[in-house]
């Protein structure tokens, strides 16, 4: 079971067909969650500043794959607007754009067809 931070509001889950949670949170909430510890999977510098004030927490840039599966929770960011193709936000200019954070829980998988 671990706990992710990502900054995309795209899913990486596991090959398996999956059962998912999904409910927004506060930052004081996703800073409980995350308190046990997390691995970051945020991918540029500037959002991982921005997420480090939002949470009080230090975020590390680590761009690596992540698969959710069974068991598996994230924390993530989800602007609420889309960034024109190939536009890299600095922290500032981040920082500026609404965004929201989100609890993933991935809870149950299903053999391939048979989901809920």
């Amino acid at each position: 079971m671990t706990t992710y931070l990502l900054s995309a509001a795209v899913l990486p889950l596991s090959d398996q067909d999956v059962l998912v949670r999904v409910r927004r949170v506060t930052a004081a909430e996703a800073v409980a969650i995350l308190a046990a510890g997390f691995t970051s999977a945020v991918g540029h510098a500037g959002t991982a500043t921005v997420l480090a004030g939002v949470l009080g927490l230090p975020v590390k840039m680590n761009r690596c794959a992540v698969h959710l599966a069974v068991g598996d929770q994230a924390i993530r960011l989800v602007l609420r607007d889309r960034l024109p193709e190939g536009m890299v936000l600095d922290a500032a200019a981040l920082a500026a754009l609404a965004f929201t954070l989100d609890h993933v829980v991935v809870i149950q998988s299903f053999a391939p067809g048979d989901g809920a």
